[in-house]
């Protein structure tokens, strides 16, 4: 057993999992004193990153409820949680707790999310004219978004028309279609859309979709993404309730998942993202 933790609380797990200091696994608490930080800044996530790698137990131990830690290091949380050998249990998890998570980590069957792990460190967000692109067809449902939508646009590409708006954002958009950033790597994710699929035009969560979704992966991995506004529609998801991880369709041009659950017509998504997929489930 391999303890990292704030020097004061190292010799009280040794003292309350000493019959466990013969298992080969590291306990590592999350809530940790480092200079500079607070305690809410989870410095124990970054020790947690450095050897959950190593393929061995760790079981992470904090104070705050997962939706906490989700709120103020979303990143960092779902990578170290993308390891099937890391296991988050509450600082007065008892010792027969520990040894229960880390005899099913020893097991070997824990789902993985590589996904989690590869969007470490890579930024989250879509660009301006993917984004434009992305809105044109909610702001058109709706005259107060259209003048939202216009305002941005303007902003780029002049004072004209909205019909020509409309006509030169669709082509900047469809010409620069790069590779993003995890191009070539295939991920055993259910990939869920956010505005139209999640979410109904007027904001409303359909739960049928989250279920669909849940169905899907079986226990695996799920992410919600968009071309829209990840940080916008990031708060209005973690306000609902949903916590899984999300990330910008942009940043996942060229890579491949196991299934995409969208509203759009599976040929209009393949033109807007050059996403490869398994299954295609219109919603």
């Amino acid at each position: 057993m391999k303890i990292l933790a704030d020097e004061m609380l190292i010799n009280h797990f040794a003292t309350k999992f000493a019959d466990l200091n013969e298992k080969d696994f590291y306990i590592v608490q999350l809530e940790r004193s480092v200079p500079g930080h607070h305690l809410q800044d989870v410095c124990g996530l970054d020790q947690a990153l450095e050897v959950a790698p190593t393929g061995k137990p760790v079981v992470i131990l904090g104070w705050m409820p997962i939706h906490m830690y989700i709120e103020k290091m979303a990143e960092k949380w779902f990578a170290v949680n993308g390891y099937p050998n890391v296991i988050c249990l509450l600082m007065l998890a008892t010792s027969q707790e520990v040894l229960a998570a880390v005899e099913e980590v020893e097991a070997g069957n824990r789902s993985s999310d590589p996904l989690a792990v590869a969007l470490l460190g890579v930024a989250q967000t879509n660009s301006d004219i993917g984004c434009l692109h992305h809105d044109i067809s909610s702001a058109q449902r709706d005259a107060e978004r259209m003048a939202q939508w216009e305002k941005k646009a303007r902003e780029i590409f002049g004072n004209r028309s909205q019909e020509e708006l409309i006509a030169v954002v669709t082509e900047a958009s469809q010409s620069r279609h790069l590779s993003g950033k995890l191009a070539g790597q295939r991920f055993h994710d259910v990939c869920v859309d956010v505005e139209g699929t999640i979410l109904t035009t007027d904001g409303q969560i359909r739960p049928e979709v989250i279920t669909l979704a849940e169905q899907k992966a079986q226990g695996g991995p799920i992410t919600v993404w968009t071309g829209g506004d990840t940080h916008k529609l990031s708060q209005q998801l973690r306000n609902a309730g949903i916590l899984y991880k999300i990330a910008s369709k942009e940043t996942m041009r060229g890579a491949t998942v196991r299934v995409v659950i969208d509203d759009q017509p599976e040929d209009a998504f393949k033109s807007d993202y050059g996403i490869g997929y398994e299954e295609y489930v219109q919603v």
